[in-house]
């Protein structure tokens, strides 16, 4: 790839023998056109990082896989046929970046969008390979960004002690498990899983399957849990990758230290909450499901 006109080629790929390539080709160029469109709607974005050619052609294939794999999950807790179609398309889109001045370059233009980061450790910064590129960035984005979703992803066995040392997620390039770590991830940061009410130690104490449980689970969860998720932004991402936008810029709009305690944030997220999914059937002709009331 060196020596290339960066203005007339705007990625270059390896191809592995994985056809789902040609499927990140295409959604890494479309992600990039639309985001500032989409961002608008709501539709939040995961800058990732790496430098390598080969890397990223393998894990871009991976990751669009997996993301197009967790949308198609969403797609059943759909109205109909047209909301369906609404949440399929309004999966999280994927930014690459190939430096550290390229990645921050991403991040101050879409900020507000950005739900997670992945990144390499070893890539350039001011124009020459630093080994700790991807730490640093780190630092800089945590500063900005405390709660947001990160994972360092690293060949180098050293730098699984200074993702845990950032609290950040680490995955080895080299363990058989990497889909897996990315699948977890995903499904965690990204919103696309259950929402499993934990404890700030990380306990679980409950878990919705969709927005109708949620509300329901609302009422009774114990309010150190709330607490706990509100200060991460936990409930607006989950509720963005079910495209329930409104809501979910409401949350965001709010900090939980403007609130008076949890059991505030919990009357107002049930409120919210109430008003959305009325809001949602008003007009509309589900399909019918014992499942929701």
């Amino acid at each position: 790839a060196d020596g290339l006109d960066r203005k007339a080629v705007d990625h270059v790929f390896c191809w592995t023998g994985d056809a789902r390539i040609i499927l990140a080709i295409i959604k890494l160029v479309e992600d990039r056109l639309n985001l500032a469109h989409d961002m608008r709607a709501g539709v939040r974005a995961v800058i990732v990082v790496e430098d390598s050619v080969r890397q990223y052609s393998s894990f871009l294939s991976m990751l669009y896989g997996e993301l197009m794999k967790q949308s198609e999950s969403l797609v059943a807790e759909g109205l109909n046929d047209l909301h369906r179609l609404v949440r399929m398309r309004a999966r999280p889109k994927v930014l690459l970046a190939r430096s550290y001045e390229e990645a921050m370059a991403l991040y101050d233009k879409y900020e507000e969008a950005i739900i997670a980061v992945i990144s390499d450790v070893r890539f350039a910064r001011r124009g020459e390979e630093d080994p700790e590129a991807g730490l640093a960035l780190v630092r800089e984005i945590r500063a900005r960004a405390p709660d947001l979703a990160i994972m360092v992803q690293s060949a180098e066995g050293a730098n699984a002690k200074q993702a845990e040392l950032l609290g950040v997620a680490y995955a080895d390039k080299n363990s058989p498990q990497l889909l897996k770590e990315i699948r977890d991830f995903v499904k965690e940061a990204l919103g696309f899983g259950d929402f499993v009410f934990r404890l700030p130690n990380r306990w679980e104490v409950g878990r919705a399957r969709h927005a109708y449980e949620l509300e329901q689970m609302l009422v009774t969860v114990p309010a150190a849990s709330i607490a706990y998720h509100a200060a991460r932004n936990h409930f607006s991402h989950w509720l963005t990758a079910r495209c329930m936008f409104s809501i979910a810029k409401l949350l965001r709009s709010r900090r939980a230290d403007e609130f008076s305690g949890p059991e505030e944030i919990r009357a107002f997220l049930i409120k919210a909450l109430v008003t959305e999914l009325t809001r949602q059937q008003e007009g509309a002709i589900s399909d019918y499901s014992a499942s929701k009331r």
